[in-house]
């Protein structure tokens, strides 16, 4: 996911958090560090229907970027897929 974003001078590793009631998902994308500025959560909302996981929602930049948070964090579109491929593993667009 931290391959496409733009205008970051570095970004991290990040923590996708999906929680599933039947075939919709909520979803909150986190940094790995536990110390980062993470007062509310970024929703991303979806569908986990024929093999395929499809979530979209916006997140902040200073999540996406790696960067302290400022006061007024512009918000990017994030859209995620994933494909089931065998039970347990699945491919990520």
């Amino acid at each position: 996911m931290s391959e496409n974003l733009p205008n970051c001078e570095k970004s991290d590793t990040l923590t996708l958090n999906i929680q599933q009631s039947g075939i919709y998902l909520n979803a909150s994308v986190l940094p790995t560090n536990p110390k980062a500025d993470t007062d509310d959560k970024h929703s991303l909302a979806g569908i986990f229907r024929n093999k395929q996981l499809n979530l979209s929602g916006k997140v902040g930049r200073s999540i996406l970027c790696n960067i302290p948070r400022p006061q007024n964090d512009p918000l990017n579109s994030v859209t995620i897929q994933m494909q089931l491929v065998d039970k347990g593993n699945m491919t990520v667009n």
